[in-house]
């Protein structure tokens, strides 16, 4: 099934350093002591993106091919000091098949011909000269898909393919790829295409869990606190299915396409907000331009248009809404719902459901860029989705000054619930979430991985009380800390600090608006006599005794003293 590309990584097979741990370990001697691919510096941080590495770690990589894999695959930093390089490993003398010298006439797996038993390095320089005289310019090709894990589909193609083996032409892929290949300097070993990525993984769990939604049910809801990353996946999601270069895992031949030739995919990106309506979203009527005098013309919105892209073959449209419940939602779709459900959508044999739209009696025309094959850009009087047309949104669990989503609405959706993702922010550090039921002992002063410790401990601390208070709609997202960070301990304190103050004080002071016992609970505030670096409780005047009752008043944390004392007011909360 040809699906949306990520990102492509290629080799130079011409070049020595790459030929030779391809080949294989020859003992220790002679360069053929490597089983892995060197990844030069320039691609190395595009790997680390597209297989979700971070810092020191280690993932794990399955190389695939059609008919084969080799799941033992790893990926990691190289161990020698000042080394910029990535480092694509496999099992000791177990470099992937495809990308192994052997016979084409025999073995559709191979590529590049040549001798592979060979024992001695003098003989595999032998093979690889042959190769470089022949002139084929081999290109090894990993390609990592837009919608799964690790996993590297390998390919090898030639620039001048000999009679038989056309299919592996280089000119067969893409013209952004051959064109990155032809900018590659001749001394460096490889480099990459970014198609689809974002600069940073950022919701890569997230989108997948939306993506794995999608296959089930087309509409798709988020719920969660603010700030838990809900607006980032659906902008990721959106740059994954605009990738303009699709590839078939399952083919060696007609494996790539770009833009599905003209059908592929489009996405719409929608806010709803409290004026949002109908006739935004579904459809409505405008004012019509020229002639004389005033008249009203029929306009589709969104909904409709997207519908009427996506209904033809091959194609699959997505409408993604961020904001869902600022609207009146059910209002705005209107009577859409009934088409909502995925046994009332069109396609896969199934007729679906369908209603008269909006004012059948007077013709509507979608825009140019949403006509059907032919140039058809009417709407017809009965209307339907089609099941290739996804909706996606997202909305707010803490937001009280809307209306609760409507129960009809909400049933048509495929819920996630997404919480405060604290894995996400460790790695974003390069730290691991600390258990919150072993104590927290840093030295004195504070390591800069004790200060990304005890943020995170911070944050859980704060949204555990949260949630035995008000529950889990109320939560603080991971996006509040964000922003910190620092290459000292000192740095790191200071961004710290005034995250904490700006925004997860300032925020839990609106949640908590004339609840002071609760936010000083929160923050363990102790009541006088006690004291506290955060606050301090405040009494009434003797005149207001009667009718005023003590109030909290937060410290400006930042006036007070140096980094380390105001860790040190920060750190109270955990006591």
């Amino acid at each position: 099934m040809i699906r949306p590309v990520q990102s492509i990584f290629f080799w130079n097979l011409n070049l020595i350093s790459v030929f030779r741990p391809i080949y294989g370990r020859l003992g220790n001697a002679g360069g053929y002591t490597k089983d892995f691919l060197q990844s030069p510096g320039g691609q190395y941080p595009a790997i680390d993106v597209a297989l979700g590495r971070t810092g020191s770690q280690v993932a794990s990589v399955e190389y695939r091919w059609p008919g084969g894999a080799e799941p033992e695959g790893i990926w990691r930093q190289s161990a020698v000091a000042g080394d910029t390089r990535g480092q694509l490993a496999w099992p000791t003398n177990q470099p992937p098949a495809p990308w192994r010298v052997g016979d084409p006439t025999t073995d559709s797996v191979v590529t590049v011909s040549g001798n592979p038993a060979h024992q001695t390095p003098s003989a595999a320089d032998a093979v690889h000269s042959a190769i470089v005289a022949s002139n084929v310019r081999p290109w090894l090709v990993a390609v990592k898909l837009a919608d799964e894990g690790n996993i590297l589909h390998l390919r090898v193609y030639l620039e001048n393919p000999p009679a038989g083996q056309e299919d592996r032409a280089l000119s067969t892929v893409p013209a952004a790829l051959r064109t990155r290949i032809a900018a590659l300097p001749s001394n460096q070993a490889g480099g990459v295409l970014e198609v689809g990525n974002r600069t940073t993984p950022r919701a890569s769990e997230l989108v997948a869990k939306i993506q794995s939604a999608l296959t089930r049910d087309p509409n798709v809801l988020l719920v969660g606190p603010p700030g838990t990353g809900k607006t980032v996946a659906l902008e990721d999601l959106r740059a994954l299915y605009q990738a303009q270069i699709f590839f078939d895992p399952d083919l060696w031949e007609d494996a790539w396409n770009e833009g599905l030739q003209g059908t592929g995919r489009k996405v719409v990106s929608l806010v709803f907000h409290p004026s949002y309506t109908y006739e935004n979203f579904v459809a409505g009527l405008v004012p019509a331009s020229g002639g004389s005098g005033f008249s009203l013309q029929t306009q589709a919105g969104p909904l409709l248009s997207m519908a009427h892209w996506a209904s033809s073959p091959g194609r699959e449209g997505l409408i993604i809404i961020d904001e869902f419940n600022r609207a009146p939602a059910a209002a705005v779709f209107g009577d859409t719902i009934a088409l909502l459900d995925t046994e009332k959508r069109v396609g896969n044999g199934n007729p679906g459901a369908r209603i008269a739209r909006p004012y059948p009696r007077q013709p509507m025309e979608v825009a140019q860029e949403f006509a059907q094959p032919g140039n058809v850009i009417i709407v017809p009087e009965q209307i339907a989705l089609p099941r290739s047309l996804g909706i996606v949104a997202a909305m707010n669990s803490t937001d009280r000054s809307v209306a609760p989503l409507d129960a009809a609405l909400r049933r048509r959706f495929a819920i996630i619930n997404v919480p405060p993702d604290y894995e996400a922010l460790a790695r974003h550090w390069g730290a691991s979430v600390p258990d919150l039921a072993t104590a927290h002992t840093p030295t004195n002063p504070y390591s800069l991985d004790e200060l990304k410790e005890l943020a995170l401990r911070l944050l859980l601390t704060i949204n555990r009380r949260i949630e035995q208070l008000l529950g889990s709609d109320f939560l603080l997202g991971q996006a509040l800390l964000w922003q910190v960070s620092g290459t000292d301990a000192g740095e790191f304190a200071v961004s710290l600090v005034r995250a904490f103050e700006e925004r997860v004080l300032a925020t839990l002071k609106l949640t908590f608006v004339d609840q002071d016992e609760a936010l000083s609970a929160v923050l363990n505030v102790p009541m006088p006599p006690n004291l506290s670096p955060l606050g301090t409780w405040q009494q009434p005047s003797a005149s207001m005794a009667g009718v005023a009752s003590q109030r909290l008043v937060l410290n400006q944390l930042l006036s007070q003293g140096d980094w380390m004392d105001q860790i040190t007011a920060l750190s109270t909360i955990l006591e």
